[in-house]
């Protein structure tokens, strides 16, 4: 077949298969011919084992890559847990700050309130001059105690503001 092939190339010029070319009894028999020439089977044989091994090579090196991705995504993925669980643990650390920051104002202001009902019972006592003697006694009292009357003053009046609007 394949003299033929070369008989019709040779008279035409161009290479035109003769026209019992294409029969698959032709081909069966040319492909046979070829995997018994020796030297050209082992040739054939030779390039499917190296391109076999580029495709292991290949193979293994889309492996490496792909664990490589694997890899790289999981520790993003440990990072931003990491970085959540920081985030949490420092908007726990300021809620408990500000828990006790509250409680340590409202135990103040609840002094603050007592000493105005003790400065109120006292001027209540209608000893002569109540407003003067407690002016007296909170001059004489300090700061902390004019501090707390002022602290006593403002949170009432705004509760009874607040009282009023509602």
């Amino acid at each position: 077949a394949l003299t033929e092939v070369a008989a019709a190339e040779d008279l035409s010029g161009v290479n035109t298969p003769p026209e019992d070319m294409g029969d698959t009894k032709d081909i069966a028999i040319a492909a046979e011919q070829l995997l018994e020439d020796e030297q050209l089977r082992k040739e054939i044989e030779e390039i499917f084992d190296k391109a076999g091994d580029k495709l292991r090579l290949e193979v293994a090196a889309m492996k490496k890559e792909q664990e490589a991705f694997t890899k790289a995504a999981e520790d993003q993925g440990l990072e931003y847990v990491e970085s959540e669980k920081q985030r949490l643990s420092e908007a726990e650390e300021s809620v408990s700050r500000l828990i006790q920051t509250v409680a340590a104002r409202t135990n103040e202001v609840q002094e603050a309130m007592e000493e105005l009902e003790r400065a109120k019972d006292e001027a209540g006592d209608g000893s002569g001059g109540g407003i003067e003697k407690t002016a007296l006694d909170l001059k004489q009292g300090g700061l902390i105690k004019q501090a707390s009357l002022v602290g006593g003053l403002l949170f009432g009046s705004r509760a009874f503001t607040e009282t009023i609007l509602v």
